[in-house]
């Protein structure tokens, strides 16, 4: 199911924005494929959009996560690790389905778009959230 930046998804940091909106084209282009009826090279298409959501998912997370040091969000180390489970999860994927071991079905779909809607809209607020908190502070 394809997904629409909506502003339900800003954060409320520009460049942060713009990189969620670059993993939700990421999602849709391997939902475009996962929908199409035309199997030419489908598998190697595949394949080469997961590698550039794996390659994005370390661009992205380490960039939030610079960020989230520079501000001194107090939730750093559980963010860290809900990125963690989300690298490795990709990579698996990735590499499952180079393997062969793995099917994209729209179950794997599915987990993907929960994670990325449920972390942007429920995680990654708390980002703006603290920051919003300590420039009210001072």
């Amino acid at each position: 199911m394809k997904l629409q930046w909506s502003d339900t998804y800003s954060i409320g940091n520009k460049e942060l924005d713009e990189q969620h909106k670059t993993w939700i084209e990421l999602y849709n282009s391997l939902d475009a494929m996962m929908s199409s009826d035309n199997p030419e090279n489908l598998t190697a298409t595949k394949a080469d959009v997961l590698q550039k959501m794996s390659d994005y998912v370390d661009y992205h997370f380490t960039f939030e996560e610079d960020y989230m040091r520079e501000i001194g969000f107090s939730e750093i180390d559980r963010h860290w690790r809900m990125h963690k489970d989300f690298r490795t999860r990709i990579y698996r994927i990735c590499r499952d389905h180079q393997e062969g071991t793995i099917v994209l079905s729209s179950e794997v779909m599915d987990t993907i778009r929960n994670w990325l809607v449920d972390h942007i809209v429920k995680q990654d607020i708390k980002i703006m959230d603290f920051l919003s908190s300590q420039e009210g502070g001072r």
